[in-house]
């Protein structure tokens, strides 16, 4: 069966056609991407043992423990890149993407058999214009419990807190707020998902200034919205000592 157009709609039947062939390839290209924008491997964070997310066992579907490299390419260019050693993560790099070009978005590294009074690792993370925002820093103090110093920083640069935490143990936890911490949310260390301010608490205004200060030298093994134990100096407003 033959079928012809007047001539005055071959040009619009033709434009038409084009059209619908770059709408097309257009679909195609966009259904596409995702697959290679990810096509290395996706990490999934909830696959894991463990409260505090550096500190988590993770798995792979099948339930065998994640090791080596996971991470999401452009090409050449990292967009997220973990490392595992025996489920835990030693090194994390998390990169910004505006505008065709990568930038650091999250850099950890972690060593998970760290001594008493050593330190564990570090993670750092940084606004899309490269200024670093957050660090915090793990360790084991000198009894051997796992700590970590966080430090803020305004969008200035200029410090805006330092604050001080501990982790509390599963075991340290009493019977009756032990329910609230099932055996997935404890690590393969002990440790629970409560963290307690303990230490040094000090905040600074847009100039840097010390407005604000706190001291917790006692451990609330309580839940994190519980009433914690304030000890020590406080002082607020501008301090001068």
């Amino acid at each position: 069966m033959n079928v012809s157009f007047h001539p005055k709609y071959t040009h619009s039947i033709v434009v038409y056609l084009s059209f619908a062939m770059k709408s097309a390839c257009l679909f195609i290209l966009l259904l596409l991407c995702p697959r290679i924008f990810a096509q290395d491997c996706t990490f999934d964070y909830y696959n894991k043992k463990g409260g505090h997310y550096l500190f988590s066992t993770y798995y792979n579907n099948d339930q065998s423990i994640r090791e080596g490299v996971c991470e999401r390419t452009d090409g050449t260019q990292v967009y997220e890149k973990r490392v595992f050693q025996n489920g835990y993560i030693i090194s994390e790099e998390l990169n910004h993407y505006n505008d065709g070009k990568f930038t650091p978005r999250t850099r950890t590294t972690l060593n998970h058999q760290a001594k008493k009074g050593k330190p564990i690792g570090e993670l750092k993370q940084f606004n899309e214009q490269g200024t670093l925002m957050i660090h915090w820093e793990f360790y084991n103090d000198q009894s051997g419990r796992r700590r970590y110093k966080s430090t803020e920083f305004h969008i200035n640069g200029k410090l805006r807190f330092i604050q001080e935490y501990a982790f509390i143990r599963f075991s340290e936890i009493d019977s009756f707020n032990r329910k609230n911490h099932p055996p997935h949310s404890v690590d393969d260390f002990g440790y629970s998902s409560l963290i307690v301010p303990y230490g040094k608490h000090t905040w600074y205004n847009d100039q840097g200034v010390l407005i604000k200060e706190e001291s917790y030298d006692k451990l609330s093994f309580y839940d994190q919205d519980a009433q914690h134990l304030l000890h020590g100096k406080y002082t607020a407003g501008n301090p001068t000592n």
